[in-house]
């Protein structure tokens, strides 16, 4: 079986912050379970800025309405744009060159995901309603549903990979210290 073979998935409480030091050596997949959580945080924690914002307003909502549904087509143009981007092949020469095509992949992913909740944000402050920054924060998490770096999505990642011909293990890849990286 072509794939990934030998790949032993860490799991994610490595990469919770609290929970352990920083890892050493360096591994790929910890590295961005790490980012990704971070994320996610940013989102809930943008969130109570909203929620401290929005409660302590006195000035009277200015069309929730349109602003939400501008954030609300931001959010499905970022959800089109993350399904098209993950299509996208990965380049399997090396796996350093694997390694950085994932990683290249993953944070324009994130970038699609998240960017619904910055732009509901934006509105959040704009009209003063905490309407445009929850229907953001909706699509941010579907979108990061499907760009969260699990075991799941690198088995399908791999599937892939082994239909394009690759011969390498993305997650023996993104498992395995980063021999390179700490150079």
């Amino acid at each position: 079986m072509i794939g990934n073979v030998g790949f032993e998935d860490p799991g994610w409480r490595p990469a919770l912050f609290l929970l352990q030091p920083k890892v050493k050596p360096v591994r790929g997949l910890i590295t961005m379970r790490r980012s990704f959580i971070a994320f996610c945080l940013s989102i809930a924690l943008n969130l109570l800025v909203v929620v401290a914002i929005w409660s302590g307003s006195t000035v009277p909502e200015t069309a929730p309405g349109l602003s939400a549904l501008a954030v609300a087509a931001i959010g499905l143009l970022c959800l089109t744009g993350l399904v098209l981007f993950r299509r996208r092949t990965l380049k399997c020469g090396s796996d350093k060159e694997l390694f950085l095509a994932y990683f290249r992949r993953l944070y324009a992913l994130l970038a699609f995901a998240i960017a619904p909740a910055l732009a509901g944000f934006s509105a959040t402050v704009l009209s003063d309603s905490m309407t445009p920054y929850l229907v953001g924060a909706g699509f941010a998490a579907c979108g990061l549903a499907l760009t969260a770096p699990t075991r799941a999505e690198v088995e399908r990642t791999q599937e892939v990979l082994n239909s394009q011909g690759c011969n390498r293990s993305l997650g023996v890849v993104l498992a395995n210290p980063i021999a390179w990286a700490s150079k």
